[in-house]
C-alpha cells in the first residue's frame, strides 16, 4: 500500500515536470514534426499526471480495505474459537483468515487469487 502511494507520488511529480513544459515555436517547416511530438507528449502528460496517481492511489485505498476486512475476520474468529465459526464463513474467506493468521507471525503472504478454492495463499518467512 505505501509503494502503491509512493508510485503515485512519483508518477505525479515525473509526469508534471513533462506537462510543464513550454511548447516550441515553429519557426520553419522542418521543425512542424518535432513542435507536434512535444505538443502531445505535453498534452499525454497533463492527462495522465492526474489520471496514473489516482489510479494508484484508488489500488492502494482497495488493499488497505482489504487488510482491514482480513485483520477483522481473524479478530472475530479469534474472539469465538469455535467450528461454528469457520463454517460461517465461505472458502474465499478462510484463504484470507489463513493468510492473515500467517502475517500476524510475521510471514509475508501472497494471495494468488484463482476462480476456484484452490486459489491458495502462499506464505513465505520473511
Amino acid at each position: 500500500m505505501t509503494l502503491s502511494l509512493f508510485i503515485a507520488a512519483v508518477l505525479y511529480l515525473g509526469l508534471h515536470h513533462f506537462a510543464a513544459l513550454a511548447p516550441l515555436s515553429v519557426k520553419s517547416v522542418a521543425e512542424i514534426g518535432e513542435a507536434t511530438q512535444r505538443t502531445m507528449l505535453i498534452t499525454l502528460a497533463r492527462i495522465l499526471q492526474h489520471l496514473l496517481p489516482i489510479l494508484f492511489v484508488i489500488g492502494a485505498g482497495a488493499s488497505w480495505i482489504k487488510q482491514r476486512k482480513s485483520g477483522r475476520l481473524h479478530d472475530r474468529v479469534a474472539a469465538f474459537p469455535k467450528i461454528e465459526t469457520l463454517r460461517e464463513i465461505s472458502w474465499r474467506e478462510f484463504e484470507q483468515l489463513v493468510a492473515e493468521h500467517y502475517r500476524r507471525q510475521g510471514y509475508q503472504v501472497k494471495l494468488r487469487g484463482g476462480k476456484g478454492t484452490d486459489g491458495g495463499a502462499d506464505p513465505r518467512r520473511g
